[in-house]
């Protein structure tokens, strides 16, 4: 089949996981297109940075799409909308999808979505399903406020249903789109969340230079990178962090990464709290900057309400951090026992795993080892074999019509 991989314009700041997610697929899939007869065609922005992908087959095109195209314009001010309102044939062109425009310009047959971020299309596609967290856990801001609810659902229900192929995680995400959104059972596909590839990749040993200039290079200290948004509960990790330094007198730092809306109210809690010489706020921080904090934390903390798969606890795992993170649903199937599972509600419960890692080193080591076997279990290659597997099971459905 033509297999058509729509990157939508997103940078490592405002993408988050989402765009490391992105990077490790699309790297493994074009690293091995080679490998497979079907042919691949990338549609990106203009700026996307073509200098971060491997070297490219003769089986691989990339496409920029012009960040002014018509197409674009239209969809952004919302002019498909008219085309319920408009007959025949003018109609059908304003109602089309602006990807499907450029997907049947090139004679696309097949789709790939990373997430759930696209309208649905004419044309089969395959989605990477992520959360179904704004079902789950709707009263979150971040998920609700100013319309996003509505908007999540309005494309989750027309994507999902219409997805030739689902892609998730866990079976707990599996049984969730089957009950929100009654997708067959078969339609949906089991493949756990590869380990990021940056992980596997070098850069300059910088390690004390950087920690000194961040404040971290005098003591031991605990890593949350996470973008500042209420799910990801920076609050209840602060006051868990209290206790650790004034109950349990444990002296040690904890350094928080990335932005976000509920920055200002972090920091106004944490000097409330009289912990301003113990926490750091890092800002965004590069992959390369990334790999240094992990690889000299005493742990991640990772106590995040959403589930069911994260990305953070497995590069901690590649660079032998161990792993504190929260008991919600989805966690134990992605990470089994290669980390401890924390109530993200209780401040008490984090301290207490924290200081259960600090009073037992063999404990702390045990993670490590279970870390790392974790992390290369599930790799960007065998990732990338699954999906080259669903792509061949329904190459003899796709050839029964023309493009």
């Amino acid at each position: 089949m033509r297999v058509g991989i729509f990157v939508p314009h997103m940078d490592a700041e405002a993408g988050g996981g989402a765009y490391t997610y992105e990077q490790t697929v699309l790297r493994s899939i074009l690293s091995h297109a080679s490998q497979t007869n079907h042919s691949f065609v990338v549609f990106t922005r203009a700026r996307f940075d073509l200098t971060r992908l491997p070297k490219l087959s003769e089986s691989v095109e990339i496409i920029c799409i012009p960040a002014g195209s018509l197409a674009r314009r239209a969809v952004r001010a919302g002019i498909t909308l008219l085309g319920s309102k408009i007959p025949g044939k003018l109609g059908q062109r304003w109602r089309t999808n602006f990807l499907d425009v450029y997907a049947r310009k090139h004679q696309i047959e097949f789709l790939i979505f990373f997430g759930t971020y696209h309208k649905a299309s004419d044309i089969p596609y395959l989605t990477v399903v992520w959360d179904l967290q704004h079902r789950l856990q709707p009263w979150f801001p971040e998920v609700s406020a100013n319309g996003i609810w509505d908007k999540r659902e309005n494309v989750h229900t027309r994507l999902l249903q219409r997805s030739a192929v689902l892609i998730c995680g866990t079976s707990v995400l599996k049984h969730d789109l089957e009950q929100f959104y009654c997708v067959p059972s078969d339609r949906i596909k089991i493949l756990p969340m590869p380990t990021p590839t940056f992980c596997e990749e070098s850069y300059p040993d910088i390690d004390g230079e950087f920690l000194e200039r961040c404040g971290l290079s005098s003591k031991k200290y605990l890593l949350y990178p996470a973008a500042f948004n209420a799910h990801k509960n920076h609050v209840n990790l602060l006051y868990a962090f209290k206790k650790l330094i004034c109950d349990h007198q444990i002296e040690m730092q904890l350094a928080l990464t990335g932005n976000g809306r509920n920055l200002s109210y972090a920091q106004e809690l944490v000097h409330k709290l009289d912990l301003s010489d113990f926490v750091l706020f890092l800002g965004f921080r590069s992959k390369e900057e990334l790999k240094i904090l992990y690889k000299n934390a005493f742990a991640l903390v990772f106590v995040s309400f959403f589930g069911p798969d994260n990305l953070p606890p497995l590069e901690a795992f590649a660079h032998e951090c161990p792993v504190i993170v929260s008991d919600v649903s989805g966690h134990r199937e992605q990470l089994a026992d290669a980390a401890l599972f924390v109530d993200p509600r209780s401040p008490s419960d984090i301290a207490a795993a924290v200081k259960a890692i600090h009073d037992d080193e063999n404990l702390r080591e045990r993670l490590i080892e279970r870390g790392r076997a974790r992390a290369i279990q599930n790799t960007g290659d065998d990732f990338i074999e699954g999906i080259f597997k669903i792509m061949d099971e329904f190459e003899p459905i796709r050839r029964c019509w023309l493009a």
